[in-house]
């Protein structure tokens, strides 16, 4: 059983210097803005679908409204470039799909660069929007569930019929790289 303790008074010497660390004091610099954009334009894509067709999902103002259908058992890879270096909470949202077993990975990329020569120590970053060369870093890893996994835990609403996958950190980016494996439709 688990037994509140009792509350002690913490004395702090002021003559030496050491004083309470949470003294408040007026806020300096402004608060971090905070709006919702998409990407500026896409490269390398590799996908059945084309350019264009993930092009007017990923860089219209309006991604509410904006769907791509993709063919069970196909393979995608798209790299999204923001406007400018960014830090976001990012959020993809999915028809819930019958069966689970798609899976989304995300690379997170200041840069493309080129491979390096001893991973992550000696690095060349030359033309950074130089898309012939690769993106390197930190990766999440998303695999859909399905109707089969669906849960109404109330996170958010239709949570039977989508599936949005938000990593609880945010992330530091200019450039992601999405792999996409779309599951069976068995």
């Amino acid at each position: 059983s688990l037994e509140w303790a009792s509350a002690v008074l913490l004395r702090y010497q002021n003559s030496t210097g050491v004083t309470a660390p949470w003294k408040l004091s007026p806020r300096l610099i402004p608060l971090m803005t905070r709006q919702k954009c998409q990407f500026k334009t896409i490269h390398n894509v590799e996908s059945s679908l084309g350019h264009d067709a993930w092009k007017a999902v990923v860089t219209t103002s309006h991604l509410e409204d904006s769907d791509i259908l993709i063919p069970a058992g196909t393979s995608h890879q798209l790299d999204l470039e923001a406007q400018s270096h960014t830090t976001a909470f990012i959020r993809f949202r999915f028809k819930r799909p019958k069966i689970g077993g798609a899976c989304l990975t995300v690379t997170y990329s200041e840069s493309y660069e080129d491979d390096p020569e001893l991973v992550p120590y000696l690095r060349r970053k030359e033309n950074r929007r130089d898309t012939s060369k690769s993106l390197i870093g930190p990766k999440d890893i998303y695999a859909l569930r399905g109707q089969d996994g669906a849960l109404d835990l109330g996170y958010y609403d239709n949570e039977t019929s989508e599936e949005i996958y938000m990593p609880f950190h945010w992330r530091a980016f200019r450039f992601i790289r999405l792999n996409i494996q779309a599951g069976s439709s068995d």
